[in-house]
């Protein structure tokens, strides 16, 4: 699952190569804004650039439209959970997720789809349904009524995760 998952990213990030690693040595050749997380608001230093290469959520916020000049240099996401936003992390910095071993994993993956659906960060939902999605193919398996609950609760009507939990026990 996780090695194969990771081989096929290689391939993946291996074919853009120079361009994709060019633009990403841009992107972290930026300032770095604070970003408190959590009831503990545990700080996370994050390169500007590519936090708002990535979200619009966040363009938003530390970028003004009219000149692109940066507003602020911190931010607070009181809400989130500091073991998703550190999942969140760790795909901002390699573009890779580390599948799920069990069907306990699947939990913070849902919760690292919310926190990317609300920062309007596309690739990182696409990234994890289909890791849930390999997950429980590779597992010849399904999501268990409580996911699928959860992810009906949390997401809308022409959602990505909710129609492929959704299909799956239909």
């Amino acid at each position: 699952g996780h090695v194969l998952f990771t081989l096929r990213q290689t391939a993946i990030d291996n074919k853009d190569g120079p361009d994709r690693r060019k633009r990403q040595q841009r992107l972290l050749s930026s300032t770095l804004v604070d970003l408190y997380v959590g009831e503990e608001n545990n700080h996370y230093p994050l390169h500007e650039k590519l936090l708002c290469y990535h979200s619009p959520y966040f363009a938003s916020i530390f970028y003004n439209k009219d000149n692109k000049t940066s507003r602020t240099k911190e931010y607070g996401l009181p809400e989130i959970e500091d073991q998703t936003f550190a999942l969140f992390v760790g795909w901002l910095y390699a573009r890779a997720l580390r599948g799920p071993e069990e069907e306990r994993d699947i939990g913070p993956l849902l919760d690292l789809y919310f926190l990317a659906s609300k920062l309007q960060i596309e690739a990182l939902e696409t990234d994890i349904v289909e890791t849930v999605r390999a997950f429980y193919h590779n597992n010849e398996t399904y999501p268990g009524l409580r996911r699928v609950q959860y992810v009906y609760a949390n997401t809308d009507d022409d959602n990505v995760m909710r129609e492929m939990m959704v299909g799956s026990v239909a």
